[in-house]
């Protein structure tokens, strides 16, 4: 708390330096009224300066003289400083612009016997003309009628002169066709040259001092991060500490000009603006690296990307387009004091090191930016103060860093009392600790013995399993259907089947009719519910009612088979009565050699064929076989598709080539962005390949199953089972 007291003091000490800058006592000068300032009870050497805000006689649209201007029947009065001409609405009939020219005149009357004095004021933003008593004007750009005769020049202007009567007439003629807006915008300042000397020499003294204080900040935070690259927030800090003094040259006293006397108006907007806007996501970049807990990271880049849009924007249009950025510059500023001061908040409730000081001194840098914010729109008279406020906020940043340090180095001693502490104990230590691992040891010894000897068992055991797992495999094989079989029929087909175990809970199943009835065919793709050996068990139920009802019973319509295997896994696994969810989906394809046509019925699995050139996809029934579960009733009905086959009405060429799968391989991960295979990619994969002879077709599909899994880093998660028939 200590620290937090003595930045406090030094804070409140700075501030009150600011207040004292202007020498001014606006609150007791008389004010300035239609055109007329009377000073004559005004006495410079003991009132000091006085300012020139209020309204001076205006004439839109041409240079006159101040006699033309004394003639003028009813004049207009527009309040100086103002935010543009644009506030009187109309003029002469037509609407005013922030585009044009125009003559400002005020006229002073002064106490008697007054000494050399000047006149001061910053820069205006456009060209102008300043006259004292009809003398020679003084020139700040070349002012003109038509944007080609403008010549903006950016100034700061600081005039002598010594009074001759008591009446001082200014006149100034201004043009503007490089900005958005305007007219005068600054304030103007009368006293005697010695005060008007001091005042700018006291500006000019605390910019220079701003900018040589940030910058040696910014080198020193430079070299901190250098030594220690981690430390982002040091960075970030060096740059605001280098982007600041930019913004006060620019603005303060317009310094940047005498730097650069011959730098454009357009170039030192450009800077003004380009700095402007930078300033705000550097320092929420710096709260973000100091508290990265408490301040959004995904703001900072959505705020610093408009930001950099901004920018590009300002460098590659003119003053005319960029200088309406200032307005939704200041809606994003109001956005960021927001967001900041709800980080802020955080970091003091969650009390993080240095939160105090720290949220004191962007307080007052919150402070200070909005009255910038307002003063830059002119809706209140003061004057650019975010530099000071940038000054404070530096000051608490060095601030937090000194208790940073402090708390490091009580660290280390704490840390050092206690090594002190461990090693007058490190015999000790080292004794207890050498018995306890003896102790340890012989435990340990023991426990890998009984180990060793149940790892014995557990590999007996499993080597058991794998035997009997290895034969029922063989047993399952002997029971799948030769695919073989049906290319005796004037049918080409492959198997593309690959268990995930030993064991598959993926079947596939063929038959034939043959007799005087008919030729028919029958192929049946299934998957049970589980793999490995639970799969296993179901495939060979399936497998069991698929004989008992196609070649004992001779049914041969694809829905009854469904519904005939549906009541059959009823009973066998007592789901009327019991809790039992097991089930298959099952698609089967009965194929008609003399009607030339075939007949798909499916349980939860579709079909996908191509004929013609063209492709279709069949979607069985939602109700698997079996799985009752909430359902009374035991019977369950599917639906027939019926697809023509042309090549078995002498169509040789056109023949059909359809395929039956199961989801292993749909739901399949891998990939490089390690995702499902998904019903697409296999789609597409069959339109790819069902031109090709049926028996490459299974190596392409096997070759691109294996990419797949090896891209993802994968393994293979379910049974794979696709049939391919051409008939």
């Amino acid at each position: 708390m200590t620290y937090f007291y003595s930045f406090l003091r030094y804070t409140l000490l700075l501030l009150s330096c600011l207040c004292l800058l202007p020498k001014a006592k606006a609150g007791s000068q008389p004010e300035v009224i239609k055109g007329v300032l009377d000073l004559r009870q005004w006495n410079f050497e003991q009132n000091g300066i006085v300012n020139l805000d209020g309204e001076w006689q205006f004439y839109y649209n041409n240079f006159l003289t101040i006699k033309q201007l004394d003639s003028l029947p009813n004049p207009t009065y527009l309040k100086v400083p103002s935010a543009s001409w644009e506030q009187i609405g109309t003029w002469e009939g037509q609407a005013i612009t922030g585009h044009g020219f125009a003559s400002y005149r005020l006229r002073i009357l002064l106490p008697p016997n007054s000494s050399i004095l000047a006149l001061k004021t910053l820069d205006q933003s456009s060209a102008w003309e300043l006259s004292i008593n009809g003398e020679k004007p003084i020139k700040f750009g070349k002012i003109g009628k038509t944007a080609q005769e403008v010549q903006a020049y950016p100034s700061s202007s600081l005039v002598y002169f010594q009074t001759k009567n008591d009446t001082l007439d200014i006149l100034v003629h201004i043009s503007n066709f490089h900005h958005r807006k305007g007219g005068l915008w600054e304030s103007f300042w009368l006293g005697n040259y010695k005060d008007i000397q001091q005042m700018r020499e006291n500006a000019l003294s605390m910019t220079l001092f701003l900018c040589g204080s940030l910058i040696l900040m910014g080198f020193y935070h430079l070299f901190l991060f250098g030594i220690r690259k981690k430390e982002n927030s040091a960075l970030t800090f060096a740059l605001l500490c280098f982007a600041v003094p930019i913004r006060i040259i620019c603005t303060n006293e317009a310094y940047i000009v005498t730097l650069l006397p011959t730098i454009s108006w357009d170039l030192k907007f450009k800077v003004e603006y380009i700095s402007l806007f930078l300033l705000s996501p550097l320092v929420y970049s710096f709260l973000v690296s100091v508290f990265p807990l408490d301040f959004s990271r995904p703001f900072l880049r959505v705020y610093s990307t408009i930001i950099g849009f901004f920018v590009v924007i300002v460098v590659l249009t003119d003053s005319n387009f960029y200088t309406h950025l200032l307005i939704p510059y200041q809606i994003l500023m109001l956005i960021l004091i927001s967001t900041a001061s709800y980080g802020l908040f955080r970091s003091v409730w969650h009390k993080r090191e240095g939160a105090y000081v720290f949220a004191l001194g962007s307080l007052v840098l919150i402070l200070t930016s909005v009255n910038d914010i307002l003063h830059s729109s002119l809706i209140i008279n003061t004057f650019y103060i975010i530099p000071w406020g940038f000054f404070v906020f530096f000051f608490s940043q060095a601030a937090l860093l000194s208790m940073r340090f402090s708390n490091a180095f009580l660290q280390v001693a704490n840390l050092s009392e206690e090594l002190k502490s461990y090693n007058e104990n490190l015999e000790t230590l080292v004794d207890q600790r050498t018995e306890a691992l003896k102790s340890v040891n012989q435990e340990l010894h023991q426990t890998i013995g009984i180990i060793h000897h149940q790892k014995e068992d557990i590999e007996h055991k499993n080597k058991e399993i794998t035997a009997s797992i290895t034969y029922a495999k063989r047993i399952q094989t002997a029971i799948l259907s030769r695919m073989g079989e049906i290319n005796e029929e004037r049918i080409e087909s492959f198997v593309l089947f690959k268990p995930k175990d030993i064991v598959s809970g993926d079947f596939y199943w063929f038959g034939k009719k043959n007799d005087e009835s008919g030729n028919k065919v029958v192929v049946a793709a299934s998957d049970c519910t589980g793999h490995g050996v639970p799969g296993a068990f179901m495939s060979m139920i399936g497998n069991s009612l698929l004989n008992q009802i196609v070649r004992d019973r001779g049914i041969y319509e694809p829905d009854l088979i469904l519904s005939e295997m549906h009541q059959g896994i009823i009973y066998l696994l007592n789901q009327s009565q019991s809790q039992n969810r097991d089930s298959i989906h099952i698609s089967i394809v009965v194929i008609d050699l003399l009607e030339a046509k075939m007949e798909f019925a499916g349980a939860k699995h579709s079909i996908i064929y191509f004929q013609e050139g063209k492709s279709w996809e069949i979607k069985g029934d939602k109700n698997p076989i079996g799985d009752t579960f909430g359902i009374k009733l035991s019977t369950r009905s599917f639906q027939k598709h019926e697809i023509a086959l042309p090549s078995l009405n002498g169509n040789l060429e056109n023949k059909t080539t359809f395929y039956l799968f199961s989801d292993g391989y749909i739901d399949q991960f891998g990939g490089k962005e390690k995702r499902r295979f998904s019903k697409n990619r296999l789609f597409q994969l069959f339109q790819d390949i069902y031109l090709q002879p049926i028996s490459q077709q299974a190596l392409v599909l096997e070759e691109k199953l294996q990419e797949w899994i090896t891209a993802g880093n994968s393994k293979q998660i379910d049974d794979i089972l696709v049939l391919g028939i051409r008939v």
